[in-house]
């Protein structure tokens, strides 16, 4: 793992290959916080910080690129200054608001998706098909507002493609660079829960299936899955996956369908996504409750693609200073008072008398409040473990089963014990 710090800017962590174990080309993925110069790191090794600062225009009026006629929406300063739902929510659970969309070229509508975010107040926003090639950050900066940050995976052979995070800063992601498949594109992030205002981890998915056959991108994706699910409770997965949902006897659909069950996901797109009235844009959930999904349809005129916005209900991990525990401190000095102590404590019980029980009684009182006093309880909170539901008997048993023939492996070195 290498992390590259530069002054007074944050600095990110790219994890490598933490959640599968997939025969993949590394790809690259850029981490960058809006306005400070991004880098990227590829086959493992940190490259060249090429900084790219921008200088950010007042938007009055119509701006015109060489390309294009941007129309500039003024900037709505009271989502962009609120606070967002994440910071204001109780414990329990806190909701955030996603979006995404394809968005075919983001080197001519950067400006625009920045009025998206802010105009509707969205903590992240997935984008496909961003069409950039992996040394060009311009439009990414120009499109992620003041205290953002994006991640961004390119299309790095072939023309097209692309897919892409623009995020609060509040979330600290790690991102996995070992996500290159042969029939879809996938950006995963996990967060971390030490700088996510008490949010239990989750991961973050954006996917681009481009159309053609299916056969490879149900077995690559089932085995994708297959990974994610064991090392995230909550997982939100968007993108266009070119599937047409809505077509009842698509097999692709009925397969697709079938393949999400299986890993227990959920479905939330029921509107058409596409200007030819298609669900191609979907929304996957697994531990994540998503609500007040909608479909801009208006956003028509920035992409053939339509805007999917929806708010999603993330878990609080219980609050480690709910759960104490309470112990005794007895170690050589403890127990010597006790030694000296205890003849004195017993004397008066030698010339009690009453019944058997009575007794008893008056002897568990005299030999606690002498514990007490030589070693008294104290607490101390105890931090909860995460629940790993999927890890059951016959999963540890196997886990036990593979240390010990690695531990056979290492001492004799056969064969037998390395394929087993």
């Amino acid at each position: 793992m290498e992390t590259v710090s530069l002054p007074h800017w944050p600095t990110h962590s790219l994890l490598v290959g933490q959640y599968m174990n997939l025969q993949t080309t590394p790809s690259t993925v850029v981490v960058h916080s809006c306005n400070k110069a991004p880098y990227r790191l590829q086959n493992h090794t940190p490259q060249a910080i090429k900084p790219v600062l921008t200088h950010r225009p007042k938007r009055k009026g119509l701006g015109r690129s060489a390309n294009h006629t941007r129309c500039l929406v003024p900037i709505n300063t009271s989502a962009s200054g609120g606070s967002s739902d994440l910071l204001t929510t109780g414990c329990g659970s806190k909701n955030l608001k996603f979006g995404f969309i394809n968005i075919r070229s983001l080197a001519t509508k950067a400006l625009l998706i920045n009025d998206l975010i802010l105009d509707h107040g969205l903590d992240m926003i997935g984008l496909c098909e961003t069409w950039l090639k992996p040394n060009v950050f311009l439009p990414l900066n120009e499109a992620t507002p003041p205290k953002y940050s994006y991640a961004h995976v390119a299309r790095a052979h072939k023309q097209g493609g692309g897919v892409a995070l623009i995020y609060r800063d509040i979330f600290n992601f790690t991102s996995n660079l070992e996500n290159k498949f042969k029939s879809f594109e996938a950006l995963v992030l996990s967060s971390s829960s030490s700088a996510m205002h008490s949010l239990s981890p989750f991961y973050m998915v954006v996917i681009y299936r481009p159309p053609g056959p299916y056969s490879q991108f149900l077995d690559e994706f089932g085995e994708f899955l297959s990974g994610l699910v064991t090392h995230s409770e909550q997982i939100l997965v968007f993108g266009d996956f070119n599937i047409r949902i809505n077509k009842a006897d698509d097999p692709l659909n009925k397969a697709f369908s079938n393949l999400i069950d299986t890993f227990g996901f959920t479905q939330s797109v029921q509107e058409a996504t596409h200007c030819n009235g298609n669900i191609l844009d979907l929304a996957l959930s697994k531990g994540i409750v998503v609500s007040d999904l909608t479909v801009l349809s208006a956003t028509s005129a920035v992409s053939d693609h339509f805007l999917i916005k929806f708010e999603a209900s993330l878990a609080c991990p219980v609050s480690g200073g709910t759960d104490v525990i309470t112990s005794r401190h007895i170690g050589p000095s403890a127990v010597a008072a006790f030694s000296q102590q205890l003849p004195g404590v017993l004397a008066p019980l030698t010339v009690e008398t009453g019944s058997v029980e009575n007794l008893t009684s008056s002897l568990n009182v005299a030999l606690s409040s002498l514990l007490d006093t030589v070693a008294p309880l104290s607490t101390r909170p105890r931090r909860l473990k995460r629940s790993t539901p999927w890890f059951n008997e016959e999963i540890r048993a196997l886990k036990q089963a593979c240390r010990r023939l690695e531990r056979q492996w290492r001492k004799s070195k056969l064969v037998v014990f390395y394929l087993s």
